[in-house]
């Protein structure tokens, strides 16, 4: 089990200099370099050119169930392949002889992959014919005897046919400005599609001989060394290639056409090598300048990953059409389609399939399971590559155009036995990449280099096959502790690290602590050293899932702090969490309630209030830190406006205090809501020509709606959007936009906002501007999500729910002919969990997107609340009366019948002591009037804390009701103002009381 504490002190140590020498966020500009690249549409294009591979490569590999047998008894040791190609015929002939080493005892039978299409001819051994079984695209080979562990035979395969052109790899037939060519192309599973072998990575033979017999008139680019050529005096020739090195099936490859050849030489401490370009004649001069760069490639990448593995062969490149990839780094010689010839991506594909030399083809996956060990290490190479050219900002700038954000949230483990699209998938390449740069980042160039040339150059490793594990002993050998933490996470994890971190400074400590929270995007834990400047102060913490506290030396004003900022970390970024005031708090009561967002980080104690008026410094409110999201400030005057911001409190030692939030103001109002309705006419008043209706029309429309009640008029195009002051006298508004231009509230939400919390009722009646709300209001005050508008004229009325009526639209009001007598920009939305729909959406054309869906609904808890998604003024006059009449109801105002029926009974409520900080005594009784009545007690927010009910109440007894300051189930409530309020069917009346305690 890794020790953790031991491995963080350790690495601490060892990088301390690393710590402290750490550069800062890299000045270069790009603007400041010549033919600065496109990275972002180079690494498009390499993103489309690994998602072409997969989808040629699932053609073929997943058809293929790699579990129909096993071939783990025998070890290959050699293939000598003979091959004749007819290029008229498109037909072979060949046999492949196959030494091999038998791993188990009493093996009488072995198994070779072959594809059903070729016939094998004959099966022969020391020149005896052996039998053998051809099916399901394997060969079963009876051996005639049994071996024992450790013998070494050879059997020889002799086979022809038309090899399968159908699909997109295998030994291929195509033809170039008018000429043929065959290449083979058979990475990952398609070796067996022209060559009997055991098609697997994690069995490579020691060396291969391949013969090829061709026409004469063309040129043959292979594996290894051409040892020989020898022309047969029929029209065809015969190459004898020799790759003396170890090699993979998908790797083996010949490519024939005719070619002219660019010959370059590579010279590495001392040693010669040539490179051997096989170019299209039409293709030559781009070719040319592609192929060119080969010799200071490999120089390069030799300075990184030691001798290029192949030094005494070749390295070469040959063109091919249709290759079924974009190129494939064919063992010392890499194949390139056609088509991508001239491509400005090409140049960094071409590094890419030069470094597979080393990682795939020298050090080649023993499984497709690890297959990020050759992708990976390829496209790292490329941002290497970008480093070499252009500096540190090529690498950072290549990096990040490798971030796909969630392309890359797979793990990097591969299931071997998926389809081509899962192995090759885009992740194993990018997030490849970005492993091995955040391997870099935590070890430091020297180590991590030094890493690069000991896994690539080890003795165990070289020519052979590796995994995962074996790049991470490798990396605790070099670097001498364990990253098993590290290698687990990024090859098994789902995901990627997201982070919020918090800064706290104190005027009396020279440090900062800061608090860093990490989360894995897909659930999966993340730990990583992440780096930080502050200000000009380089470091690193170490940072593990959840919660982290930490601290370093500092002094003075923390100016800046960045998180990875040359990016070594693949995250989903670095969230600052300053306190957050919260646009409305409620003034009220001579006091001002402020609150504010639950603060992320559970260490803190608390937080400081700071208030200001306008020219004056910001005061300290609190003598020490308050705890919960709230805050009365009753020290205020009213109608003064005061500036607020709070600071959160990090433990008491030190004083550390967080930033500042953010600054609002508010302004003391006492709500009294005792006028009845404030009728507010946001609708746009029109001229007596225009087909919408006049000023006079929409208020002659509402005026008849609330006839019976107590209101008075308000019209935002005289008089502004009314203020806070003015909402606070009345109990309800009604506030209507019965027209296309204008926006309910227009755009001034803080006034809205504390009526709502304040307890008043709203009805709003909004048109075409109602989805444009900010969410934040339409969500937390509004009560719904997903608004949508209807641009099409279909809206004829709508379906009443519950007990409200069916509302049909005034046809004789449709300002529009071309609406056809229907009205358009009609809203739909979903009411919130606690919100009711009360209007259902009738469509003239019984739109299965309208039909029936809530364009009305009304909220009844903290505040009472009824939105409606359409213009109520276009409706008929009864059923919008009958509606209003239900609405107002509920709202609990009296019309004015109602006031004259009930004689006007005189409440008489009040409490003492008030303030209180234990109990206060609830009086109450009303004259004229005997009957039964119901006590509720409410705090600011309008959530019901206290009920009393069925109380008797006359105009004989003074009545009484004990409040302790506790809640439904008996605890205590915090303090603060609350309201009490006595109601039935006949009165209603609110006081206010302050607890202290």
């Amino acid at each position: 089990m890794v020790n953790m504490d031991r491995i963080k002190s350790f690495i601490f140590l060892l990088f301390c200099w690393i710590l402290l020498s750490a550069s800062k966020v890299n000045p270069l500009k790009t603007a400041n370099i010549p033919n600065y690249p496109d990275f972002q549409e180079i690494v498009r294009n390499r993103q489309e050119e690994a998602k072409q591979k997969a989808n040629w490569f699932s053609r073929w590999m997943d058809n293929i169930n790699e579990n129909l047998r096993e071939m783990e008894n025998y070890d290959v040791k050699y293939y000598f392949i003979d091959i004749e190609i007819d290029f008229e015929q498109e037909f072979i002939t060949a046999g492949n002889s196959i030494k091999f080493e038998i791993m188990e005892n009493n093996v009488s039978q072995i198994q070779l992959h072959f594809v059903n299409n070729l016939t094998v001819d004959e099966i022969q051994k020391n020149g005896q014919a052996l039998d053998f079984t051809h099916a399901d695209d394997l060969i079963e080979i009876d051996l005639g005897e049994n071996y024992n562990a450790g013998e070494i035979e050879e059997i020889t395969v002799f086979y022809s046919g038309y090899p399968d052109v159908r699909l997109e790899d295998g030994l291929k037939f195509e033809e170039h400005n008018g000429t043929p060519i065959a290449f083979t192309m058979v990475s990952p599973r398609g070796a067996r599609k022209w060559l009997p072998c055991k098609d697997t990575p994690a069995d490579k033979p020691d060396s291969l001989a391949i013969w090829i017999t061709y026409p004469e008139e063309f040129t043959c680019a292979s594996n290894g060394n051409l040892n020989a050529q020898i022309n047969n005096g029929n029209g065809t020739k015969t190459d004898k290639w020799f790759e003396s090195y170890p090699i993979t099936t998908y790797l083996i490859s010949l490519a024939i056409t005719n070619y002219q050849m660019y010959n370059q030489v590579f010279e590495y401490e001392g040693t010669q090598m040539p490179i051997n370009n096989y170019i299209y004649p039409e293709q030559w001069n781009a070719s040319v300048e592609l192929y060119g760069q080969s010799p200071e490639m490999l120089n390069f990448l030799s300075s990184i990953y030691g001798t290029y593995p192949f030094l005494t062969e070749k390295y070469g490149n040959a063109t091919c059409t249709n290759l079924g990839a974009s190129a494939m780094e064919h063992q010392t010689c890499t194949s390139w389609d056609a088509g991508l010839i001239g491509n400005p991506a090409a140049e960094y594909t071409s590094v890419h399939e030069t470094a597979h030399h080393w990682a795939g083809d020298c050090l080649s996956i023993g499984s497709w399971s690890h297959v990020w060990l050759k992708e990976g290490f390829a496209s790292y190479s490329e941002a290497l590559w970008a480093e070499h050219l252009f500096g540190f900002q090529g690498l950072s700038d290549y990096m990040l155009s490798e971030d796909g954000g969630s392309l890359l949230d797979e793990c990097l483990y591969r299931d071997e036995n998926g389809s081509a699209n899962h192995i090759f998938n885009w992740v194993v390449y990018a997030k490849g990449s970005w492993t091995l740069h955040m391997l870099r980042g935590i070890l430091g160039d020297e180590v991590f280099f030094q890493l690069m040339f000991e896994y690539m150059q080890d003795e165990d490793y070289i020519y052979g096959n590796v995994l995962t594990e074996d790049l991470e002993n490798k990396t605790e050998e070099v670097c001498g502790y364990e990253m098993d933490w590290f290698f687990d996470e990024w090859f098994y994890h789902y995901g990627r690290p997201r982070y919020k971190y918090a800064s706290y400074t104190s005027e009396i400590e020279d440090s900062v602590k800061v608090t860093v929270h990490s989360e894995g995007s897909q659930g999966d834990p993340f730990s990583m050293f992440i780096p930080y400047l502050i200000n000009e102060q380089a470091g690193r913490f170490w940072i593990e899932d959840g919660f982290n506290y930490r601290s370093t030396e500092f002094s003075g004003d923390l100016n800046e702090l960045f998180f990875d900022p040359e990016n070594w970390v693949l995250d989903y970024g670095y969230e600052e969490k300053i306190p957050h005031l919260l646009d409305v708090g409620i003034s009220r009561d001579g006091s001002i309630l402020i609150l504010w967002e639950e603060f992320f980080d559970h260490e803190i104690i608390g937080f400081n209030i700071y208030r200001r008026i306008e020219g004056q410094d910001f005061i300290l409110l609190n003598p020490e830190p308050v705890s919960g999201v709230s805050y009365f400030d009753n020290d205020v005057e009213q109608e003064q406006e005061y500036f607020y911001k709070i600071a959160v409190v990090f433990r008491n030692e030190g004083n550390y205090l967080s930033k500042f939030s953010n600054e609002i103001s508010l302004v003391p109002v006492d709500f009294t809501f005792d006028e009845g309705i404030l009728l507010i006419d946001g609708t746009e008043d029109y001229p007596e020509t225009s087909p919408f209706p006049t000023d006079e029309e929409v208020d002659g429309f509402y005026h008849q709606l609330i006839q019976n009640y107590t209101f008075s008029d308000w019209d935002i195009n005289e008089s502004g959007i009314p203020p806070l002051t003015e909402l606070a006298r009345y109990s309800t508004l009604i506030w209507h936009t019965d027209d296309i231009a204008n926006f309910p509230f227009n755009n001034e939400f803080y006034n809205i906002k504390s009526y709502l919390l304040a307890g008043g009722n709203l009805l709003l009646s909004s048109w075409k501007q109602l989805y444009n709300l900010p969410a934040d209001l339409y969500e937390y005050f509004l009560q719904f999500t997903e608004p949508e508008m209807n641009p099409n004229a279909d809206f004829i009325g709508t379906f009443g729910n519950e007990n409200y009526p069916d509302i049909t639209v005034d046809t004789n009001k449709i300002p529009l002919p071309v609406w056809n007598e229907k009205l358009p920009y009609v809203h739909k939305f979903l009411p919130l969990e606690q919100a009711n729909a009360i209007f259902l959406y009738d469509s003239a054309a019984d739109d299965p997107d309208w039909e029936n869906q809530v364009c009305g609904l009304k909220y009844f808890e903290n505040y009472k609340l009824i939105v409606m998604g359409f213009p109520l003024y276009f409706m008929e006059l009864a059923s919008s009366s009958e509606f209003i009449e239900i609405a107002l109801q509920e709202f609990g105002e009296l019309s004015e019948i109602e006031e004259i029926s009930i004689n006007n009974p005189e409440i008489n409520l009040y409490n003492f002591p008030n303030p209180f900080s234990s109990s206060t005594t609830i009086f109450f009784n009303v004259t004229q009037m005997s009957s039964f009545v119901n006590l509720n007690i409410y705090n600011l927010k309008g959530q019901k804390v206290r009920t009393f009910q069925n109380l008797q109440i006359d105009d004989l007894t003074k009545q009484q009701i004990v409040w302790d300051g506790t809640d439904e189930n008996h605890k205590p409530v915090l303090s603060g103002i609350y309201l009490y309020r006595i109601q039935n069917e006949k009165i209603n009346s609110i006081k206010k009381m302050i607890l202290l305690r």
